[in-house]
């Protein structure tokens, strides 16, 4: 199916990003996803702020986690979002009422962490949902195209 197709598409060109960023890179810039460009500096205090959030969590498990896992968590984590808002401006389409209740609620569980990392928090863990909700949106618009009636979500996210 052609939708299967529009994933598998996106899938190839958020690693092609994430592939050619290494090629492409400038000194200091650890990301580059079309023109959007992410410094070092951002990446590491987006992972410094990450790992802040989740202290917590991990202590109480006795887990530690490696710098490095945790900075490329952060880098995937922007690219596959900057691709997501790429692909969303491309088709026009914007968030659904669905991603914005769950940054609401990632908003309402980021409140016991300290200011200084709710963003980063909210950003990173919202991105998997926006995500998700831009391909379904641009699934049912390609489905439309081609003439299905009534586009049920799973069919617009295959």
């Amino acid at each position: 199916m052609r939708a299967t197709r529009l994933k598998t598409a996106a899938a190839v060109a958020i690693m092609g990003v994430m592939l050619s960023a290494c090629g492409t890179a400038s000194p200091g810039m650890a990301l580059r996803v079309g023109e959007v460009e992410f410094s070092n500096v951002r990446v590491d205090d987006m992972a410094a702020n990450i790992c802040t959030s989740l202290a917590d969590q991990l202590e109480s498990q006795g887990t530690t986690v490696p710098m490095g896992v945790v900075r490329r968590y952060v880098v995937q984590g922007l690219a596959v979002r900057t691709q997501a808002e790429q692909m969303a401006a491309e088709y026009d389409v914007t968030p659904s009422a669905a991603y914005e209740t769950s940054v609401a609620q990632l908003r309402a569980g980021a409140e016991e962490l300290p200011e200084e990392v709710r963003e980063d928090y909210i950003e990173i863990n919202s991105t998997n949902a926006l995500a998700n909700d831009v391909v379904q949106q641009i699934g049912q618009i390609i489905l439309e195209d081609q003439g299905v009636a009534e586009v049920t979500p799973e069919q617009a996210s295959q």
